[in-house]
């Protein structure tokens, strides 16, 4: 399998896990497809940019849990 079919598989496989709000094995699908190095530069954004959004997520949820039982 070529690089850049290898990535898109990755970033289609975390796209599943996000979809059932599964983060961590998301997180490691979107990872696994940046570690690839394909060369297509615009598959690399979309990992990157899933990835991020994914991280900014898992946080804003990890803060709210906080802020509720800190209340």
């Amino acid at each position: 399998m070529l690089p850049t079919e290898k990535a898109k598989v990755y970033k289609e496989l975390g796209d599943a896990e996000l979809a059932k709000e599964e983060f961590q094995n998301a997180l490691s699908f979107y990872t696994q497809g940046i570690d690839v190095k394909c060369k297509d530069d615009q598959l690399n954004v979309e990992l990157y940019l899933a990835r991020s959004r994914l991280q900014a997520l898992w946080l804003s949820r990890l803060f709210v849990v906080r802020f509720n039982v800190a209340s």
